[in-house]
């Protein structure tokens, strides 16, 4: 969490020059001594923020200092697909919300300055309720154990409510999909045919994620 921050501080100092240390606690919600204590993060890894103080001090990035560190990792990557499918709650689907608040501020702080304070913010000018794809809060937990058994290649154990006996069998997922008003996931025994099951179908208490 605290990695992420250093780098929302780093580019928002890079994209939008000074910033009180109120700014940027107000921007990330946080306080503006954790802001500080950030910021002394920074200069000893190596990144040059300089405190100005006064009337017209601040925090800014000295020495020409710039960070070519705008591309996107896997996760985020992810992120943006599942934007682009699902709306901005997306990422949330399977787990990945602070990598898809990672992509929107990248996004968003590549635009140039003057672009981007003329361009209004969506969220204050339109309200837009959440999806019925995720109906309860079992759901949303099965579909993100699925989603990152898949990411990192990983078996789950699980119980489907229809096997009379008791214990859990292993199986590899492979497909998370969505598809009318509920959600299915195909899975791969360790010997069997693969199978296409709905999330209702499975025991909850019963899944676990194992390397």
């Amino acid at each position: 969490m605290r990695a992420s921050r250093l780098l929302k501080i780093l580019l928002l100092l890079q994209n939008r020059g000074k910033q009180t240390a109120q700014q940027l606690a107000k921007e990330l919600e946080v306080s503006p001594r954790t802001i500080m204590r950030d910021v002394d993060a920074l200069n000893e890894a190596g990144v040059p923020v300089v405190s100005q103080r006064g009337n017209v001090g601040g925090l800014e990035l000295g020495f020409g200092y710039r960070t070519r560190l705008t591309g996107l990792d896997d996760d985020q990557i992810t992120a943006l697909d599942l934007m682009l499918a699902y709306g901005r709650e997306g990422p949330a689907l399977f787990g990945l919300e602070e990598a898809g608040e990672a992509v929107r501020l990248k996004l968003r702080e590549s635009i140039p300055s003057r672009q981007r304070e003329n361009a209004p913010q969506i969220d204050d000018v339109m309200t837009v309720q959440r999806t019925a794809l995720l109906a309860s809060s079992d759901e949303a937990q099965l579909v993100s154990a699925f989603a990152d058994a898949i990411r990192h290649k990983k078996s789950v154990r699980l119980k489907l409510k229809s096997d009379q006996k008791l214990g859990r069998k292993v199986f590899w997922p492979e497909h998370v999909s969505y598809e009318a008003t509920e959600w299915f996931v195909r899975l791969r025994p360790h010997n069997g045919p693969v199978q296409t099951v709905s999330l209702a179908q499975i025991d909850i208490v019963h899944i676990h994620a194992s390397a």
